[in-house]
């Protein structure tokens, strides 16, 4: 599928960031700036796809890592370097376009809290691969 789409801005982790997906062929042709990972399990993310993602080796490309619920679990597993390795590990994740479509920000809010305030955002970030 990767070499159908190309490169592109932003892409959510397939398969939450499982250990058996995200190849290194598959990062490097997508090479998003910004990558979003759905967090539900202690698993995600598999390790070996935490360090192909974090690797100057074979993900040589800027790029921020952003995850919805990082589990307590995951955090003691993997260590300081999950920690260190996300812009954010916890919260909705809003990608909010600049009307003219010539980049984005991106907006975490607060899941644990009534009415979901903004915790953080990030950005902006170029879109169009003009990075």
């Amino acid at each position: 599928m990767a070499p159908a789409v190309g490169q592109v801005d932003i892409a959510t982790m397939s398969h939450h960031g499982n250990r058996n997906s995200l190849n290194i062929h598959y990062i490097q042709t997508l090479r998003p700036r910004v990558w979003i990972e759905q967090v539900w399990s202690s698993d995600h993310p598999g390790h070996e796809v935490l360090i192909r993602l974090t690797s100057r080796a074979t993900n040589p490309y800027p790029h921020d890592l952003f995850a919805t619920n990082m589990l307590e679990a995951n955090k003691l597993v993997i260590g300081p370097a999950l920690e260190n390795s996300y812009k954010s590990i916890s919260g909705h994740i809003v990608v909010r376009v600049a009307p003219d479509g010539a980049s984005y920000n991106i907006i975490v809010l607060d899941s644990f809290k009534k009415g979901q305030q903004v915790k953080q955002v990030f950005g902006p970030y170029t879109s169009g691969g003009k990075r």
